[in-house]
């Protein structure tokens, strides 16, 4: 495959991934949970009573306060446009850092990785819906993603030029500003070691006192993501609300996991693309031994497992997000090195990698239309079928009438046309339905009800 074919092949499927998804931003209403943001009078003195009373995500419960409390629908939608887009740039630029200083493949090779990727982890997440229906969801998964490439990009660059200040202040920022982010927890903790074994083992350690320094910097950091101001309250108040054994945490970990080790559609789409993954590490020839490396992604990814071993709770969907997005780029890790383990040990030699890789491709995103049900065909069927143009406008009415309403209980049509991809859930006939109260607080009516069908 020439290398324009390939990048025009690349750009259809990263345009099939991503335009779907600014077109639900078309549709989206704010929920509850937004609407309980927006009865904020002070948008920074309701940051900081959050942040002091049930997390410490400063940036992302500024950010939401900033969108909600503008009670403008246009940059509701606007603002979940920004954060897609900043995702996936960050993403792109994750893997052009590390292409650049380590793999140093094509640029036609490293924009197709970038689109396969987009694909698994758009395409597989098993909580994307979530994306379109609770801002604070999107404002708590889309930085801790783009945060924890930032940190990889950074980390990268200070590596190469032992500016370790510019660091420093990324991860001081990073854990004022994030929190429920196990992603960018594992990180520093990861970062951590690294930083132990250069200190006590390299011989040709430079600059020892701050590295030091950024040491406890990590260590502190990470402890104030599981114990930092209103987080452990918050971990708390959910352990209690939510009340499982140890045995569920763990059970609830192995059913996220499923879909990444357990012979899934992904691994299996991952193993078609090994003749892909030879052409792009062509230029490596340094490998890990693949059983390993494997075992240290396990072990990785069990170290997620420590903040909800001690707040003793399931996992939520934001972190779900985050932690299949990790699984997703460790898999992706594993299955190059593995590939150049093969190539380099002359177990698996394939010519003409071009054309066969194509034709992976195409038995991949054939596999993946003839599924029964999946991320795109739901999206995509919603967007076709005209049900979040119906769903749209039944929440415009129901606007419409709530706000021309002088009575101060106010009876409203059930939703009918419910799209997965943008809806979960409606307020209920129940008065005193948490839902319920939150909209009509924002209305500043007395009750809003769901009248029976």
């Amino acid at each position: 495959m020439s290398k324009t074919l390939k990048i025009i092949f690349s750009l259809v499927l990263f345009i099939l991934v991503i335009m779907p998804l600014y077109v639900l931003c078309l549709y989206v209403h704010p929920s509850t949970d937004d609407f309980g943001f927006a009865l904020g009078s002070n948008i920074w003195k309701g940051t900081i009573a959050i942040y002091k009373s049930m997390d410490n995500r400063l940036a992302g419960n500024f950010l939401t306060l900033l969108f909600c409390n503008t009670r403008n629908l246009f940059l509701y939608r606007l603002d979940l446009v920004l954060f897609i887009t900043l995702f996936f740039f960050s993403v792109y630029m994750f893997f052009h850092t590390i292409n650049h200083y380590y793999i140093k493949a094509s640029k036609s090779n490293l924009f197709f990785l970038f689109a396969v990727f987009s694909f698994l982890f758009i395409g597989f997440n098993p909580c994307i819906s979530e994306l379109f229906y609770w801002y604070p969801g999107i404002a708590v998964w889309i930085s801790s993603i783009v945060f924890f490439n930032i940190l990889v990009v950074l980390a990268i660059c200070y590596k190469h030029t032992d500016k370790i200040i510019y660091f420093v202040l990324v991860c001081i920022l990073s854990f004022v500003m994030t929190s429920q982010n196990e992603i960018v927890f594992l990180f520093l903790i990861i970062f951590a070691f690294l930083l132990i074994y250069q200190i006590l083992l390299d011989r040709h350690c430079t600059q020892r006192l701050p590295k030091i320094i950024l040491l406890i910097v990590i260590f502190i950091g990470s402890a104030i993501f599981i114990f930092g101001p209103g987080n452990y309250i918050r971990l708390e108040f959910i352990s209690t609300f939510q009340p499982v054994s140890i045995k569920h945490v763990i059970l609830s970990n192995i059913l996220l996991y499923r879909k990444i080790f357990l012979l899934s559609d992904v691994v299996i789409f991952n193993l078609i693309l090994i003749p892909f993954y030879m052409q792009f590490s062509i230029n490596i020839k340094r490998f890990i031994n693949p059983l390993y490396l494997g075992i240290i992604s396990l072990i990785i990814l069990g170290v997620m497992l420590i903040p909800s071993f001690v707040a003793n709770l399931l996992y939520s969907f934001r972190t779900q997000d985050v932690i299949y997005y990790f699984a997703i780029l460790l898999l992706t890790i594993n299955m190059i090195n593995l590939s150049i383990f093969l190539r380099e040990k002359h177990i698996l030699q394939i010519k003409s990698t071009s054309q066969i890789y194509l034709y992976a491709i195409i038995f991949l995103l054939l596999s993946y239309v003839s599924q029964k049900e999946s991320v795109f065909r739901t999206i995509y069927s919603d967007i076709l079928s005209g049900k979040v143009i119906k769903y749209d406008k039944e929440l415009s009415c129901r606007h419409f009438l709530i706000n021309n309403s002088k009575s101060d209980v106010v009876y409203v049509d059930p939703i009918k046309n419910k799209p997965k991809s943008i809806c979960i859930c409606d307020i209920t006939t129940d008065p005193n339905d948490w839902k319920n109260g939150v909209l009509s607080d924002y209305y500043g009516k007395k009750s809003i009800i769901l009248k029976k069908e």
